[in-house]
């Protein structure tokens, strides 16, 4: 990764501040998704974020 990519990735950790989350979710549902993130080496809170993001923004179909 280009060394200004992680600097850029430093600095935005630490301008944006994440908070924690509890959700309920089926047990099935949360194996799934844990499986799908593995697979597409991702974060199973940063593809829960993103699809938030996507439903909230302005001007997005409802």
């Amino acid at each position: 990764m280009d060394l200004f990519l992680v600097f850029a990735s430093v600095i935005y950790n630490a301008i944006i501040m994440n908070t924690k989350l509890t959700l309920t979710i089926e047990k099935e549902i949360i194996e799934r998704a844990k499986n799908y993130a593995k697979e597409k080496n991702r974060s199973l809170s940063d593809i829960i974020e993103n699809y938030l993001k996507m439903l909230t923004e302005k001007g997005a179909k409802r």
